[in-house]
C-alpha cells in the first residue's frame, strides 16, 4: 500500500468511525425518545385528577341534596303537626312555629349550597371534557411519534450495520501495526487520529507545518505525522 493510499485509507476509516459514532448517538437518542412519553402521561394524570375532582364534587352535591331533603322532611313533619289539630298547647304551638321558621332559614341556606354544588359539578364536568380531549390528542400524537421514531430506529440500525461492515472491510486492508497506531491515536486525540494538511497547517491542532513536513507529505513513502500533535497527516 503506497504512502498516499495508507493515509487516505486511515482518513476514510476515521470518517467511517465518525459516521458510526453519529449513528450510535442517533440510535441512543431515538431509544430515549421512544421511552419519553411524558406528554401523554402528563395528560393522563391531568385527566385522572379532573375525574377525581368531579367524583368529589358529585359526592358533595349528593350530600348537600340529602341534607336539603332532610330539612324539607323535617319542615313537612312539623307543618303536619301544626295543622293536624293535635297540638293544642300554645307554648308547644309557638315552639313548633319557631322551629319551622328556623328550619326554613336553614333550608334557604342549604338550597344555595346545593346550587353552588351543582355549579361546581358542571364546572368539573366541563374540565373532564377538556382534559379528555387533551388526553386523546396527546395519545394520538404519541402514537404518531412512536410510529415515526420506530421507522427512524429501523433505518438507523440498518445504516449502522452497513457502516460497521464497510468499516470492518476497510480495516482489514490496513496493516495491523498501522491500524493499532490509528486506534491509539483516536483514544488519546479525541477520536481524531488523522488530520488534513491544508494551507500548510495541521487541521487537527492548527499548528503551521514546516516546509520539510510538507515536502515529506508530497514525496515520502512513509506515513507523516504532525510534529506537534502526533496525528497522521493526510494531504488530499
Amino acid at each position: 500500500m503506497s504512502r498516499v493510499t495508507k493515509a487516505a485509507s486511515l482518513y476514510q476509516l476515521q470518517q467511517l468511525d465518525e459516521d458510526v459514532e453519529r449513528m450510535v448517538a442517533e440510535a441512543q437518542a431515538i431509544d430515549a425518545a421512544l421511552q419519553d412519553d411524558a406528554a401523554a402521561r402528563q395528560a393522563a394524570q391531568e385527566l385522572e385528577a379532573a375525574q377525581n375532582a368531579l367524583r368529589q364534587r358529585q359526592q358533595s352535591l349528593r350530600t348537600a341534596e340529602q341534607e336539603l331533603a332532610d330539612l324539607t322532611a323535617r319542615i313537612k313533619g312539623h307543618n303536619d303537626r301544626l295543622y293536624s289539630g293535635k297540638v293544642a298547647n300554645p307554648r308547644e304551638l309557638g315552639s313548633l312555629q319557631q322551629e319551622v321558621q328556623h328550619l326554613r332559614q336553614a333550608q334557604s341556606l342549604q338550597e344555595d349550597r346545593v346550587l353552588e354544588a351543582m355549579t361546581a359539578v358542571d364546572d368539573a364536568k366541563a374540565l373532564v371534557v377538556e382534559k379528555t380531549a387533551r388526553h386523546e390528542a396527546a395519545v394520538k400524537t404519541r402514537q404518531q411519534e412512536v410510529a415515526a421514531l420506530t421507522e427512524r430506529q429501523r433505518q438507523t440500525r440498518e445504516r449502522l450495520i452497513q457502516l460497521r461492515q464497510r468499516r470492518q472491510a476497510l480495516a482489514e486492508t490496513c496493516e495491523a501495526a498501522l491500524l493499532q497506531r490509528y486506534e491509539q491515536l483516536r483514544r488519546i486525540r479525541g477520536g481524531k487520529a488523522v488530520a488534513l494538511a491544508e494551507g500548510g497547517t495541521c487541521q487537527g491542532c492548527r499548528v503551521t507545518l514546516t516546509a520539510s513536513d510538507m515536502q515529506r507529505l508530497r514525496t515520502s513513502t512513509e506515513i507523516t505525522t504532525c510534529s506537534n500533535c502526533g496525528r497522521v497527516l493526510y494531504l488530499p
